[in-house]
């Protein structure tokens, strides 16, 4: 935990960082508001933990490991950033379009095809060499293009029981299993944050350092969680 409220620390330093300066484009704009989004879930975890809501902190995690897969994926292979914008656009037509249903009024095609061109003239101005594939690109392959499908199929599945509400997870029967992976995990998408911030030119004085403890900390044994405040 102190490992990751420095991590939290420096990575609202690099955000900071970057104001006033001039975006290169739709890459740097991901990479920006990803890492925002991951700060803002370490900062909740840290301080729901700080409080003893141990359970209530678990349920910052896997959005957290969805946006950290995202952002390694992007940076491994950068035309995945086309097909996640597609994949976003698709979700919000879902979620929309039955909306305007219920209310009685019409989707807006061409408003939404009009804003979707413009997106990918865009796209191509800034990357001409991407090939555009017009197709879903689901978290597990996104974990893939960013080599870690291993990460997705161990804690990402593992955390997604808690989101989902699955009875293993909200019966306590993962807690023994999970407890002493929170904060590790925690750290583990602060670090990618800081680092992917770096790389799009954020300032920072202690990446080298953080990074050094991070590795060093994925070597140690894990502990066991103490649930129940010591008196």
């Amino acid at each position: 935990m102190a490992l990751l409220r420095d991590l939290q620390a420096e990575v609202a330093e690099a955000l900071n960082s970057l104001g006033g300066k001039l975006s290169r484009g739709l890459h740097d704009n991901y990479i920006f508001y990803s890492a925002s989004h991951v700060n803002r879930a370490v900062d909740g975890f840290i301080f729901l933990r700080d409080g003893h809501r141990i359970d209530a902190a678990k349920l910052a995690i896997r959005p957290c490991i969805e946006a950290m897969l995202r952002i390694e994926a992007v940076r491994k292979k950068p035309e995945l950033l086309y097909r996640i914008a597609y994949s976003e656009r698709l979700e919000v037509q879902k979620w929309v379009r039955p909306a305007a249903t219920r209310q009685g009024k019409k989707y807006d095609f061409d408003s939404d095809d009009k804003q979707w061109r413009e997106f990918k003239r865009m796209y191509e101005e800034q990357f001409p060499g991407h090939k555009l594939l017009d197709k879903e690109l689901r978290l597990i392959d996104a974990a893939s293009g960013g080599g870690l499908k291993a990460y997705y199929d161990s804690y990402y599945r593992m955390y997604c029981k808690y989101d989902h509400a699955a009875l293993v997870a909200s019966g306590g029967y993962l807690d023994d299993l999970a407890d002493p992976y929170d904060s590790r995990t925690m750290v583990c998408c602060a670090f990618s944050a800081l680092d992917a911030l770096v790389s799009i030119g954020a300032m920072t004085k202690n990446v080298e350092v953080l990074r050094h403890r991070t590795d060093t900390l994925s070597k140690q044994p894990t502990e066991r969680l103490i649930r129940q405040r010591e008196r």
